[in-house]
C-alpha cells in the first residue's frame, strides 16, 4: 500500500471530491479576482491574423475588406471630384493673378489610361456587371432574364431543377474545379495574349463583342498586356438563375495580375509597371455549349469585374 504524503492527499481528495472541487474554485476565483483588480489584467480575445489562416471564411472575409476598400476610395474619389467641378464652376473666369500672364487658367483633363479603361466603372466590364446584376434586368429579356435582382429562393431552385435535367450529371464540386483548372485560365489568357480564336470558342456572343472589342483597341494602340496569373482562388458560386431560356451558374473569384502593359514595338513599359500586382474580383456567368461537337463543354456568357485592389 502507498505511503508517504503525496498518498495522503490523493487518499483525502478521495474521500471528499466535492469539499475539494469547491475549495479549488473559491481559491481559483479569489486568485482570478485579485488579478483583475490588483494586477490590472484584462480579458480580451485575440482575433489578430484570423483572416490570413486560408479557410474558405478567412478568404471571404479578405475578399469582402478589398471590395468595401475600393468601394471607398472609388467614392471619395467621386467625392473629391465633384468638389473641384463645383469650385471651377464657382470661380468666374479672367486672366491669372501672374504678372504678364493674359491667358485664362484652363483645366486638363486626363483621358483614363488603358488598364483603367478596362477596369473602371466606366468599363465595358463594369457595364456589363451593371446590367447583370440590376433588378430591372434587360426589358427584350423579360422577366427570365433577371439576375439577381429581386428574386428569390423559387428561381433558383427552378434554375437548379432545370440544369440538373438538361445535364443529368452535373455536380458542383466538380464544376467548380473545371471552372478553375479549364475555363478561367483559358479566357483570362486568351484575353490577355488576344487569342480571338480561343475566345470565339470559350466565349458566347456578349462576352466576346466585348472582350473582342477590348482587344482590338489594344492592338490599333500597340499595345501588349503582361500575361501571367500569379495566384487564382477558388471559384464561389453565387446563384443559378434563368438567362437566355438556360440555366446559368454565375461563379466569382480573385486573380493577381500585373498591372504592366507594354509597347509591342519597343517592348518599352507604357503603364504600370513589373512588380505593380493587382488583385482583381471577377465575376462569370456560364452557360452550357449549343454545339455538342465543341471541346468546350460551358461557355461564358456574361463577365463582370466586381473590385480591384493593389497588392503590392
Amino acid at each position: 500500500m502507498c505511503s508517504g504524503p503525496a498518498a495522503g492527499v490523493a487518499r483525502c481528495i478521495g474521500r471528499r471530491p466535492f469539499l475539494v472541487f469547491g475549495i479549488t474554485m473559491i481559491v481559483t476565483i479569489l486568485i482570478s479576482v485579485l488579478a483583475l483588480v490588483v494586477g490590472e489584467f484584462s480579458i480580451e480575445t485575440d482575433n489578430d491574423g484570423w483572416n490570413s489562416r486560408g479557410t474558405k471564411l478567412a478568404n471571404r472575409q479578405v475578399q469582402y475588406e478589398r471590395l468595401m476598400g475600393d468601394v471607398t476610395n472609388l467614392f471619395g474619389s467621386l467625392s473629391a471630384a465633384a468638389r473641384n467641378a463645383t469650385a471651377g464652376a464657382g470661380a468666374s473666369p479672367g486672366p491669372a493673378s501672374g504678372p504678364g500672364d493674359s491667358e485664362t487658367t484652363a483645366v486638363v483633363v486626363r483621358p483614363p489610361s488603358f488598364w483603367e479603361k478596362n477596369f473602371n466603372q466606366d468599363s465595358a466590364f463594369f457595364s456589363a456587371f451593371n446590367r447583370f446584376f440590376g433588378v430591372a434586368g434587360d426589358a427584350a429579356g423579360g422577366v427570365g432574364d433577371r439576375v439577381f435582382g429581386m428574386v428569390g429562393e423559387t428561381e433558383q431552385a427552378e434554375a437548379l431543377a432545370e440544369l440538373r435535367e438538361l445535364m443529368p450529371e452535373w455536380n458542383q464540386d466538380q464544376f467548380l474545379q473545371m471552372c478553375h483548372e479549364e475555363i478561367v485560365p483559358t479566357v483570362i489568357n486568351a484575353y490577355l495574349k488576344g487569342n480571338m480564336e480561343v475566345l470565339r470558342s470559350a466565349t458566347r456572343d456578349q462576352a466576346y463583342a466585348q472582350l473582342n472589342a477590348l482587344c482590338m483597341e489594344r492592338e490599333a494602340r500597340q499595345m501588349v498586356m503582361d500575361p501571367r496569373i500569379l495566384h487564382m482562388s477558388d471559384m464561389e458560386l453565387e446563384a443559378v438563375r434563368i438567362i437566355g431560356g438556360l440555366p446559368t451558374p454565375v461563379i466569382s473569384f480573385e486573380l493577381h495580375q500585373l498591372h504592366c502593359i507594354r509597347s509591342s514595338l519597343t517592348h518599352a513599359v507604357v503603364e504600370g509597371s513589373e512588380d505593380d500586382i493587382r488583385a482583381v474580383h471577377y465575376l462569370f456567368a456560364l452557360q452550357p455549349n449549343e454545339e455538342a461537337e465543341s471541346e468546350h463543354k460551358w461557355q461564358v456568357t456574361e463577365m463582370a469585374v466586381r473590385g480591384m485592389l493593389q497588392v503590392y
